[in-house]
């Protein structure tokens, strides 16, 4: 009796982008076919990525100010160092997101999911926070000048 044996060779998905500019449909179509989406240092300025799931990408270092990311899920995100300056991420949930250093000033984080969020040296001058929750969210040295928190939930400076 012969055996067959077939072989599946399965290759691991990870995108890299480098530094090129990206819209909406092209981000879509990254994370239809990701294992592990890397967008570092991409240029996602003012791009519309609401209601995306986001969930797990690297978007250390990006450019996303101005973008509008309501209702994006970036539950346990990489974010270091990115540009947030005026951006929507009103509803957003950053569970777990690694925010550090990140620039947020002007951000709309309305009503943003941001429990046990890193938020380590983080700019966030005149960001709206009305609603935020950030129970344990760790905002050692973050500056909060101006920041509006009004009915922030558990918060902890």
């Amino acid at each position: 009796m012969k055996k067959i044996i077939v072989v599946f060779i399965i290759p691991l998905v990870l995108i890299s982008c480098g530094k090129s500019d990206l819209d909406r449909t092209e981000v879509i179509k990254l994370i239809a076919v990701k294992d592990s989406v890397n967008l570092e240092g991409v240029n996602l300025a003012k791009v519309d990525l609401s209601k995306l799931n986001l969930r797990g990408a690297n978007l250390s270092y990006a450019d996303l100010s101005g973008a509008i990311l309501w209702g994006a899920d970036l539950w346990g995100a990489d974010l270091r160092g990115t540009d947030f300056r005026g951006a929507d991420l009103s509803g957003a949930i950053l569970y777990k997101a690694n925010l550090k250093g990140a620039d947020l000033s002007g951000a709309d984080l309305t009503g943003a999911y941001l429990r046990e969020a890193n938020l380590t040296d983080a700019n966030l001058e005149g960001a709206d926070l009305v609603l935020a929750y950030l129970y344990k969210a760790d905002l050692t040295d973050a500056n909060l000048e101006g920041a509006d928190t009004t009915g922030v939930k558990r918060f902890k400076k």
